[in-house]
């Protein structure tokens, strides 16, 4: 029977002298296998099965399906994370994610926040798993200052509303030298949006759909906005195109103060 990995293993998983890519799919295979032996219930949690190609890969090569980007999220995340356990871990807007009970597994102390937690109740009962699930807005986290060393959330950051409070409430609760891992999609002007199938200038001309679910940014307006007014700097930005939209991965850094 297969082993679930261990942080040493995805350790060594990262020191490999092999395409990003083969790192993402062991870190997804391994994903899949606890979804299968340890999760395997009707809870409804977000499924590890579509994996797109990334990197514009040939996906007859690797025989991969062309589905939707969310699985090389949760690699991306995985493999930027400070591999230590223990680490106080918190996902913003988890809904169905599964990340709080893969992290939990793995060592983490793990903290879900989202205004609706049914689903994290769900898989935490099933499968009796210790993390804390908080009901809560981004942007009033009942979570004392400085006490989070990451903050992660896959493709949910898009649909706050008010980012600029969010942000903010980010900074205060990160501790110094903290980390965030962010996924989400962002538009260029000019760009095609397979949503729409026309092209629209996000920034200049926003439309009223992408105004109610879709906060889309580029690095420049994000470090503009965000970033540097709360003393936090970009060590990873990376864009990616997908199924339906381009994505962007980034990890952030809080400075010392």
């Amino acid at each position: 029977m297969k082993t679930l990995l261990t942080l040493s293993d995805i350790q060594r998983i990262k020191e490999l002298y092999i395409h990003t890519y083969e790192k993402h799919k062991l870190i997804l295979n391994d994903m899949i296998l606890f979804q299968d032996t340890i999760l395997s219930s009707s809870s409804h949690y977000r499924d590890v099965r579509a994996l797109d190609t990334p990197y514009g890969l040939n996906k007859d090569e690797y025989d991969i399906n062309d589905n939707i980007c969310g699985a090389w999220e949760y690699a991306f995340i995985i493999m930027n994370l400070p591999l230590e356990k223990g680490l106080t871990v918190l996902e913003a807007a988890s809904s169905a994610s599964i990340l709080p009970a893969y992290l939990t597994n793995l060592g983490y102390n793990f903290i879900s926040v989202d205004l609706e937690t049914s689903y994290q109740e769900a898989i935490k009962k099933n499968i009796n798993s210790d993390y804390q699930i908080i009901q809560a807005d981004l942007k009033e986290i009942p979570v004392a200052d400085n006490s989070v060393d990451v903050i992660i959330s896959n493709s949910a950051l898009e649909h706050i509303q008010d980012d600029i409070a969010m942000w903010k409430e980010f900074t205060r609760i990160l501790k110094p030298s903290g980390k965030m891992i962010h996924t989400f999609p962002i538009a260029k002007p000019g760009y095609t949006n397979a949503w729409l199938q026309e092209p629209i200038d996000f920034f200049k001309n926003p439309t009223e759909i992408h105004n109610k679910t879709h906060r889309l940014i580029d690095k420049r307006i994000a470090e503009e906005n965000y970033f540097l007014p709360n003393n936090l700097w970009v060590e990873i930005w990376e864009e990616h195109f997908y199924h339906r939209e381009i994505q962007a991965f980034c990890v952030v850094k809080k400075n010392k103060q």
